[in-house]
């Protein structure tokens, strides 16, 4: 089920890169309001300036625009498009012609085949859980078990999409700004184990096997946009500007 090491050549240059909107509310506010999705070339600048990640669909269309430049085959699928639900992930095709799912916007801490009869449970795909691949009619559902045994469930529709249809969903996700968040994938100070980090709603959190793990609150937004860029490596700067963005949408 593991991808070959095409494959996570690519992969491995995401490491270390938040998901995260608080560059989608920045980058609303720098387009005055009627925000687009950013181009490879912004999303690489603002990287190198500002630490800056993505959501799903900026960082769909960065990895597949990276797996092109090594020459690999991939495409964007989808489930919800255009709507607040959406979310989008890459399937890439490596040189043997097996098919991988890359979800970069939902955390993976690697791709998973996905083109091959499978019913078992696999470790090492996806923080903290077990992974299993199931076929659907148009698509794939990926289920996600726990240590204590609950079942989670996302559905891929893996149906072609065009390239009209990835951009325009894409353009309307950027005009979504819903709340400021963001996650990582991280050493844990006590543990060094890489586990899961994320920022939500004024908490933050350690995604740990046994459950989450809750830090304790911040006093000011100054102070929250210090933690945030302190896991993440995100500016200071362009937190904070997302705050307000945020705040005023």
């Amino acid at each position: 089920m593991k991808a070959t090491v095409e494959i996570l050549q690519v992969w491995n240059r995401f490491a270390g890169m938040p998901m995260e909107t608080f560059t989608k509310g920045w980058w609303y506010a720098r387009c005055g309001g009627t925000s687009r999705q950013r181009t490879i070339d912004e999303m690489i600048e603002h990287r190198r300036l500002y630490g800056a990640g993505g959501n799903c669909f900026d960082l769909a269309l960065w990895l597949r625009h990276e797996f092109a430049r090594d020459g690999l085959h991939a495409r964007v699928v989808g489930h919800d498009l255009c709507t607040e639900d959406a979310h989008v992930a890459v399937v890439a095709t490596g040189p043997d012609g097996a098919q991988y799912l890359c979800d970069l916007g939902d955390l993976w801490l690697q791709p998973i085949r996905i083109d091959v009869v499978d019913d078992g449970w696999h470790a090492g795909f996806f923080p903290g859980r077990e992974v299993q691949v199931a076929p659907l009619d148009a698509g794939i559902e990926v289920r996600y078990r726990r240590t204590n045994g609950k079942v989670g469930r996302q559905r891929y529709d893996l149906r072609h999409l065009t390239e009209d249809e990835v951009m325009a969903a894409s353009n309307h996700c950027q005009n979504l700004l819903r709340r400021p968040f963001c996650e990582m994938l991280l050493p844990h100070p006590e543990t060094g184990v890489v586990e899961h980090w994320e920022y939500d709603e004024g908490k933050s959190f350690w995604n740990l096997t046994t459950g989450p793990v809750f830090e304790p609150p911040c006093g000011s937004q100054a102070e929250w946009a210090e933690r945030i860029s302190r896991r993440t490596g995100m500016s200071t700067e362009l937190i904070t500007e997302a705050f307000a963005a945020y705040r005023l949408s």
